[in-house]
């Protein structure tokens, strides 16, 4: 808190100034007067918390200074010190509202009751501030929210859109907060498309975030009433205007994105389009602007694309997408397909990239040829159990350009082809790995091909072959190197006779197993263990 002194005796001054620890109250000196005209000056200049004076003072006495004070800045807390004791005096200080009125000689304790009283008062009245704006702002952040879901609930529910028919703007005010007000009503959609992997998902929702304040901020200079919500991974604003003006309303989106492009330093490759649906005159109606604002943005792919995209009706469409995909399209891609020819795929799928060139701009036409080409490319897959394109209408929704889509699927295609190709070559190996793992659990008995076949249900004459062609060894060949690699460990780690290690690893004739050690290793088990040990 602030302190200001009042007095015209110096001496005073200074006494009031060393009387008290100012720092264990929490307290500044902020400046002395020694009379009223300049302790009135030093109030409107310093705006002290606290004023502690005499009565009698040269050009304004005390009683003055606290009047015209007060009728200033009523928050003021003063604090009386008088060499007089006269009833009249107290009374009048006591009228204008001041704390307490001390006489002099001044007492330390006397005066610190008083600083504590109204450093206790200052305390609870801080609290009850802070208790009111935290009140304020859960209000004001609760009808924010209510506002958002509104929004959130129209886009996400056609139902809902339905019963705003049996509602009329008043009650939709009342129910969500808002300030509709008669006039005109439209949808925007501010998405931004992100160049490159490297962009995080944290980074994309701290980038929706502030576009979404912002929008709300430019937007409302305008609007009547303007609710932004992030969603799918795009801004959406409703807006409420008196008067349709979209040059206005272009302008203050252009306004978002100059003051978004502060952030390339944290996310260089962004483009942000804005999707603008047609305006209608009833909220009712809204539905028309909330798809029309999400065609709108289906005609991003042309050669040259404005910041804002406003919707324009279709006319009667003369070019449909079977003119780039018909029969024998669908026929040639699927044929590419069931031959694994990769490269034939590929080449279908730019020929048409080829051909729809020129009416890219035509946002609808190259969606809905994308998505037939989807469907077709995931039919001719789905005999191979391999989904190419999981989510892709939304992953459409992030693709900015003509040439994202075509390199995504490619990209796709690739994928499911390299995807195929190991899952097949998993499949082939998976029965040698079983047959590895039988040999090594039973390698101490009479093991054979044809057990070995059985166990794993192949053929004993495929399965050789098979198993040949994995492991680069015959059947029985794998089986004596790992007999002897295990007897090996036998001898150099156990006290085992040759007799006895010869059994534990399938071989009964002692000699047989000497002979076939010695060729494996060129030393026969005793030397063997006698070098190693």
């Amino acid at each position: 808190m602030r302190v200001l002194i009042a007095d015209d005796e110096i001496k005073v001054c200074k006494l009031i100034q060393h009387l008290i620890d100012w720092d264990e109250f929490d307290m500044d000196i902020i400046g002395v007067a020694n009379d009223g005209k300049a302790a009135l000056e030093a109030i409107c200049d310093r705006h002290p918390d606290i004023v502690i004076t005499d009565i009698r003072m040269p050009n304004c006495d005390g009683l003055e200074l606290i009047k015209r004070s007060k009728e200033l800045f009523p928050d003021i807390s003063f604090i009386v010190v008088s060499g007089y004791s006269q009833f009249e005096y107290a009374q009048q200080a006591i009228k204008y509202g001041v704390k307490d009125y001390l006489l002099k000689p001044l007492k330390k304790r006397e005066l610190e009751n008083v600083l504590n009283g109204i450093r206790g008062e200052y305390e609870s009245l801080l609290e009850e501030v802070k208790e009111r704006e935290k009140i304020n702002f859960m209000v004001n952040t609760s009808k924010a929210q209510m506002k958002e879901n509104f929004l959130a609930q129209l886009l996400l529910d056609q139902t809902n859109l339905s019963a705003l028919k049996s509602i009329g703007i008043e009650d939709i005010n009342k129910k969500y907060a808002c300030s509709f007000r008669e006039g005109y009503f439209n949808i925007a959609r501010l998405h931004p498309y992100f160049g490159g992997n490297s962009v995080t998902s944290d980074t994309i929702h701290f980038y929706l975030s502030k576009m979404n304040q912002l929008t709300k901020e430019k937007m409302s200079v305008l609007c009547e009433e303007v609710i932004c919500t992030v969603y799918e991974e795009e801004v959406v604003c409703l807006f409420n205007v008196i008067t349709p003006d979209s040059f206005k309303i272009e302008r203050q989106l252009k306004h978002v994105k100059i003051d978004m492009s502060n952030l390339s330093c944290m996310i260089e490759d962004v483009k942000v389009i804005v999707g603008i649906g047609g305006i209608v005159q009833d909220i009712c109606h809204i539905e028309s602007c909330i798809w029309e604002s999400d065609s709108a943005l289906l005609n991003r792919m042309g050669k040259k694309v404005p910041y804002c995209i406003f919707y324009a009706p279709d006319e009667e469409e003369k070019i449909q997408s079977t003119d780039f995909i018909d029969m024998q399209k669908r026929s040639d891609i699927l044929a590419c397909q069931e031959r694994l020819d990769i490269e034939g795929v590929k080449k279908q799928v730019l020929s048409l990239k080829k051909k729809l060139m020129p009416y890219r701009s035509n946002g609808k036409l190259i969606f809905k040829c994308y998505c037939e080409l989807i469907e077709i490319l995931q039919f001719g897959m789905k005999s191979f159990d391999i989904i190419l394109f999981p989510d892709y209408l939304k992953q459409y929704r992030r693709m900015r350009t003509y040439e994202d889509v075509f390199n995504w699927i490619i990209a796709k295609i690739e994928e499911g082809y390299q995807l195929y190709t190991e899952n097949k070559k998993e499949a082939v190996s998976r029965p040698v790995r079983d047959a590895k793992q039988y040999i090594y659990d039973h390698f101490s008995q009479n093991i054979t091909l044809e057990k070995v076949s059985d166990q794993i249900g192949f053929n004993p004459a495929y399965f050789s072959t098979l198993f040949k062609k994995e492991t680069g060894q015959n059947f029985l060949e794998y089986v004596t190197e790992l007999r002897i690699q295990k007897a090996k460990n036998y001898l150099i780690q156990t006290d085992y006779d040759v007799a006895e290690i010869a059994s534990s690893v399938g071989y009964g004739d002692l000699k047989y197993f000497s002979r076939l050690f010695k060729k494996n290793t060129g030393l026969n088990p005793s030397d063997f263990r006698r070098l190693y040990n």
